[in-house]
């Protein structure tokens, strides 16, 4: 009776050492494949990492500011992870910018059609990849983990060209103007960015100001994303349109990003700098508008209403129509105030590479997109509002679930050249 106690005791005592063991073998493999993941991301040059593995998931946060195209950048983590990845695995991916998450992304790694040996990354099923803006449930277990390869204090300088037009001046038929702007920018904390912008001429047909070199925006931002999908953005500097002060822009989002409306609110004076010298008025100048949109999910294509009051003091409504072809965006408005009507389109077209430099402590590149806006009356100033380059609009375009989804539909990616 004993022998046989001793022995089932043993047996229990033998299975449980064989079970702790294999524990101890997964956890410890879990935390290699962790630890590789990390580190391929980050020599491949993306920033803020932390990776997690969470049962069979793999949770994975960067920031890209490698790649002008954030699609492609999606693609770039999948690859680095299809050749580390353990079986059964599914892939989730939060995107940061200046250290906020915006999206959830996820990926079946066990695709019959995602393998390490493919040289692009095909979904061509929506089964396999799906987006969301809600981050929450995923955030929150790997929000506290150290990142590798911080992007605070690092200096980025990028070109931008510049280009101005107006048609149908019966002594000159078409009047323009040409600039660079290279840009100083810096994320100083989450979320904060310090950004300067000095603009040289090139050529100039438009006014006596364009002859000489001067200063574009120069801004403080500070952007936060709050509970329940939404953003707000505050800047505080010299903005476009001879504007300086202080401007609130608060968005929020519904139906996974479908729905939005917002409030863009700011307390400006004038300010001008012409051949060395700052002219200047106090701030005394509020704006405020609302607004509300709705994308078409299958199109990426957006309607928008606004209505408020601009620089000049003038109340209406603004109507735009814009939509995204992948890099491409075009749009269309219309504009009627209590100071009258104008119009025009806008269109934002991508600059060659399509691959920057590596981030570094400082580096220069050119911009990742060229935008241009044309109104149909140049001459006055109907429903002028001004840009302070710090936009939720500008934050997240490039992440809407939506338009993630259509473009792994629509595209393979080819993770060793371009799309």
């Amino acid at each position: 009776m004993f022998n046989v106690n001793k022995q089932f005791f043993l047996a229990i005592l033998s299975q449980f050492l064989i079970f702790q063991l294999k524990g101890d073998l997964l956890a410890q493999n879990q935390i290699s494949i962790v630890k590789e993941i990390q580190s391929a991301l980050s020599k491949h040059g993306f920033e803020n990492v932390a990776v997690l593995q969470d049962n069979t998931d793999i949770i994975i946060t960067y920031e890209n500011r490698i790649y002008r195209y954030e699609a492609r950048a999606i693609a770039e983590v999948l690859r680095c992870v299809a050749d580390l990845h353990t079986p059964n695995a599914r892939c989730i991916l939060i995107p940061q910018k200046r250290g906020i998450p915006i999206a959830a992304i996820k990926a079946d790694l066990q695709s019959r059609r995602f393998t390490a040996d493919d040289k692009s990354v095909p979904f061509g099923m929506l089964g396999e990849m799906d987006a969301a803006l809600t981050v929450e449930p995923y955030w929150t277990k790997l929000k506290n983990r150290k990142r590798m390869n911080s992007s605070t204090a690092k200096l980025d300088i990028t070109v931008h060209p510049q280009f101005r037009a107006q048609f149908g001046n019966y002594v000159n038929t078409v009047e323009s103007q040409v600039n660079l702007a290279p840009v100083a920018s810096t994320t100083l904390w989450k979320g904060m960015s310090l950004s300067a912008q000095w603009i040289f001429p090139l050529q100039n047909e438009l006014g006596y100001e364009g002859d000489f070199a001067r200063p574009g925006l120069l801004t403080l931002n500070q952007t936060v994303r709050l509970p329940y999908n939404a953003f707000l953005s505050g800047t505080a500097g010299y903005f476009t349109q001879h504007r300086y002060g202080a401007d609130l822009d608060v968005k929020k989002f519904w139906w996974n990003g479908r729905w939005a409306a917002g409030v863009n609110m700011g307390y400006t004076g004038f300010a001008a700098y012409l051949k060395g010298v700052w002219y200047w008025s106090d701030v005394d100048t509020w704006t405020g508008v609302l607004y509300g949109e709705y994308r078409f999910p299958k199109l990426d294509f957006t309607i928008k209403a606004t209505y408020g009051k601009f620089i000049y003091r003038d109340k209406g409504f603004r109507f735009d129509v814009f939509r995204q072809f992948g890099e491409v965006a075009v749009g269309f408005f219309t504009i009627k105030t209590t100071r009258g009507r104008n119009g025009g389109f806008s269109f934002s077209v991508p600059i060659f590479p399509s691959k920057r430099l590596r981030p570094a402590r400082i580096r220069i590149s050119p911009a990742s997109q060229f935008p241009w806006s044309y109104w149909y009356s140049g001459l006055n100033d109907y429903g002028i509002q001004y840009a302070t380059g710090n936009s939720v609009d500008e934050f997240i375009r490039d992440y809407h679930p939506d338009f993630l989804r259509n473009q792994f539909n629509e595209h393979s990616f080819d993770t060793r050249g371009g799309i």
